[in-house]
């Protein structure tokens, strides 16, 4: 089911498979397609014929190669989905890889406030900006680095932009 708002798109489905700590693959279906593309202005990416692939709003997460966050990350985004049948999706952009772009809700609470609060990811302030979620997602950043939960009681942890920077081919 598909519902347009003013500024996301809401829909609920099921997930698939968590594909890392900030990507969630759900069922393909032509009406969210259609429904995405049309909002879009272009095609939805295709997870290897699998779904269509969900990047998680506002948060950046360890990369899997970004040991051992990033297959600790996985598994916890994967916990926390797992007990329901269903989520909510707010859509709220499309990447530059054509991914959608979401905030995750299950029961009514936030899936991606909920994994930067436990210090699973750092809350990408870029995205952030100018958004009706800044001083949730924010404050839940603030709050765990504070009290130095999950990746910021590691000291050697390096934020996943600067992983990536350092671990980029070439």
């Amino acid at each position: 089911m598909v519902v347009v708002g003013e500024s996301v798109l809401e829909l609920v489905t099921t997930v698939k498979h968590v594909a890392d700590g900030d990507t969630i693959i759900v069922p393909w279906d032509d009406e969210i397609e259609g429904a995405m593309e049309r909002h879009f202005n272009r095609p939805v990416y295709r997870a290897e014929e699998q779904g269509i692939s969900i990047r998680l709003f506002g948060l950046d997460a360890p990369e899997m190669g970004q040991e051992p966050w990033g297959q600790k990350v996985k598994e916890r985004l994967a916990k926390l989905l797992s007990p329901y049948d269903e989520v909510t999706l707010q859509v709220r952009d499309m990447d530059s890889y054509s991914r959608l772009v979401a905030e995750v809700f299950v029961e009514g609470f936030s899936v991606n406030v909920q994994l930067v609060a436990e210090g699973c990811c750092v809350a990408f302030f870029q995205w952030l900006r100018g958004t009706d979620r800044w001083a949730d997602l924010a404050k839940a950043h603030d709050r765990a680095r504070q009290k130095k939960v999950g990746i910021w009681g590691d000291e050697n942890f390096i934020s996943p932009g600067e992983w990536r920077h350092q671990n980029r081919a070439g």
